[in-house]
């Protein structure tokens, strides 16, 4: 798994699954509701908003499509994710020490 899809694991979809979760409360619906309007079982929701990586994307989009939210992926996800960190270089190479 490349470090990319590892982030994308233990951060964006549990946020994601959480995010699911609170709109289906925030709309009333029960679990056993939204996995009927969205063609799944109720076990295969808990995976999707536990951010179970094993969830197909395919079972993501089709939560989201039953919440009617289909085409706002991105507004699910916030600017909380850790962003990569590059190593700066000092720009004068006497700044350099070496231990």
């Amino acid at each position: 798994m490349s470090a990319d899809a590892s982030m994308m694991n233990r951060h964006l979809l549990p946020q994601m699954g959480d995010r699911l979760r609170d709109l289906r409360k925030a709309r009333g619906l029960t679990a056993e509701q939204l996995a009927l309007a969205a063609g799944i079982t109720r076990k295969t929701l808990h995976s999707v908003e536990s951010g179970d990586p094993s969830s197909a994307i395919g079972t993501y989009l089709r939560v989201m499509a039953a919440l009617g939210i289909n085409g706002e992926l991105a507004l699910l996800a916030d600017d909380t994710l850790p962003q990569r960190r590059r190593a700066r270089l000092p720009r004068d190479p006497s700044d350099c020490h070496l231990q």
